[in-house]
This record gives structure tokens, C-alpha cells and sequence, in this order.
């Protein structure tokens, strides 16, 4: 079976990003200690598809015009006369449309500083220590930090529903 060159070269960029990105993963996760398992499906799932893209976009550059239109553009950007320009313009759009999302932020305000009040909530951590959010499990156990663990009793031994009636609660 022969495949052709280009299939090769893209199967090849393919490989050596899903590998890079695995590594990264692997970095990231200090050797896998803070490797949750649930996120094994997601990750290998996450790594198919990063093959997947990058197999198609190598093999969309080998493509004539599309070659031809990748290299002029680059050409284009790094011109001696404008590659200052260039490269602030750039750092500027990634700042402002990646970072900063300031394409969410065009489309109402509210919705921008909802979207950035949810993602520094992401970045801090954990919710904070009030004592408002150690609801007491009914089990006895170590404290709950969510507000809904407190309402129901787990089950029992013996017991033949998975939520059993509260004390109190209408038959």
C-alpha cells in the first residue's frame, strides 16, 4: 500500500503535536500525581482530536494555493520595513480578542464581566472557608463544603430505598 508523501508528512505533524501535548499533560500533572482518573477518557479523547486537526491542517497547507497563500503571508508580516508594527499588532489582538475576550465584551457588558467573574472564580481555587459552607453531613462524617449535603441521610444498611423518608415527611 503506497501512501502518498503528503499523507506521510501530515501523519507525521500529526504525531509529533499529539506526542508534544501528551508530554505537556504528563509536565503539567507533575508526573501524573495530580492526574485525576475521570479525565482519562477526556484526555485521550482531547489528544485524538488534537491529531485529528492537526492532520487535516497539514494537509490543507500542502495544497497549492494554500501553500502559496501561507508562505506569502508570513513574507508579508516579516517584512523588514513593517515587522515591528506586525508583531505589536499582533500582541495587541492576542491580548485583546484571546485574553481579554474582547469579543464577548462587544456583545454587552454584562455578559463580558459575567464571563470574567466566572473565570477568576476558576482561577482562585476553592470556595472560601465560611462557616456557612460547612453544612454538617447528617452521617456524622467530616463537614460538607456544599450547602445540599446536609438535607438527606445516606443510606442505611437494610434500607430498600436509595433516599429514605425523612423524619416528619408526609407518607
Amino acid at each position: 500500500m503506497n501512501l502518498p508523501i503528503e499523507s506521510i508528512k501530515a501523519a507525521c505533524w500529526g504525531t509529533l503535536v499529539t506526542i508534544a501535548l501528551a508530554i505537556l499533560i504528563v509536565f503539567g500533572s507533575r508526573n501524573l500525581a495530580h492526574f485525576d482518573a475521570a479525565l482519562v477518557a477526556y484526555t485521550f479523547a482531547t489528544l485524538f482530536a488534537v491529531f485529528g486537526i492537526t492532520y487535516r491542517y497539514a494537509m490543507w497547507l500542502q495544497r497549492p494555493p494554500t501553500a502559496m497563500y501561507w508562505r506569502r503571508g508570513w513574507q508579508v508580516f516579516f517584512r523588514p520595513k513593517y515587522v515591528a508594527g506586525n508583531l505589536v499588532n499582533w500582541v495587541k489582538r492576542l491580548t485583546g480578542e484571546f485574553a481579554l475576550n474582547r469579543f464577548i465584551f462587544k456583545r454587552g457588558r454584562p455578559r463580558w464581566a459575567a464571563r470574567e467573574r466566572r473565570g477568576r472564580a476558576r482561577r482562585r481555587g476553592p470556595r472560601s472557608r465560611r462557616a456557612s459552607d460547612r453544612v454538617a453531613n447528617a452521617s456524622d462524617g467530616p463537614p460538607c463544603r456544599r450547602s445540599w449535603c446536609g438535607r438527606f441521610r445516606p443510606p442505611t444498611a437494610g434500607s430498600s430505598s436509595l433516599f429514605p423518608k425523612r423524619a416528619g415527611a408526609p407518607r
